[in-house]
């Protein structure tokens, strides 16, 4: 795009590209596990890839599965355990509330 090449035109830069998505799904982004699964979807397949890339395409597809049933988890134990959070969390604000209040 732009004039620029193609990361995956070269062997190293493949490598390095897919290296990079999967270390920065680690960062709070676990989307660009899913993105380095798209991306390198057909050279994965592709008996000449590098088994490198074929390593970070299949880690990235494992972290992002996990991370996605852990998400999928965790919306269903709050929707559970909502009403009993809230009334917590309103005792908590409400006690921090009149402690502010107290200054003024």
């Amino acid at each position: 795009m732009f004039g620029e090449e193609d990361p995956r035109a070269t062997r190293e830069g493949a490598i390095k590209l897919a290296r990079l998505y999967f270390i920065g799904g680690f960062f709070g982004l676990p989307f660009l596990w899913l993105v380095n699964v798209f991306y390198f979807r057909q050279m994965y397949y592709k008996i000449s890839t590098p088994e490198e890339i074929k390593r970070y395409v299949r880690r990235s597809f494992i972290f992002w599965l996990l991370s996605m049933i852990v998400l999928l988890i965790w919306f269903i134990v709050y929707q559970v355990k909502k009403s009993q959070w809230q009334s917590i969390s309103m005792n908590i604000l409400t006690d921090e509330l009149s402690e502010v209040l107290q200054f003024f």
